[in-house]
C-alpha cells in the first residue's frame, strides 16, 4: 500500500528496516505511526522505523476508533 498521508498503520507483514549500521526488524502485527511524508521523494517518516523509507509498505491502515 502506498502511504499518502500521515496516521497510524499495522504491518500486514514482517518487515526491515535497513539502518546505516543495523537492521531494524518489526513483526507483522506491529502498529507505526507516519508522522511525515516526502511526496517528491515518495518516502515516509515513522519513529517506530527510525528512518525514512519508500512510501510502498506492507501495511494496512487502521480505523479511527
Amino acid at each position: 500500500m502506498i502511504i499518502n498521508k500521515p496516521g497510524k498503520y499495522i504491518l500486514k507483514s514482517k518487515f526491515s528496516v535497513r539502518q546505516s549500521i543495523s537492521i531494524h526488524h518489526l513483526n507483522e502485527g506491529k502498529e507505526i505511526e507516519v508522522t511525515q511524508i516526502d511526496y517528491n521523494g515518495h518516502q515516509i517518516y515513522s519513529p517506530q522505523l527510525g528512518d525514512w523509507v519508500y512510501w510502498d509498505l506492507p501495511v494496512k491502515e487502521m480505523e479511527e476508533q
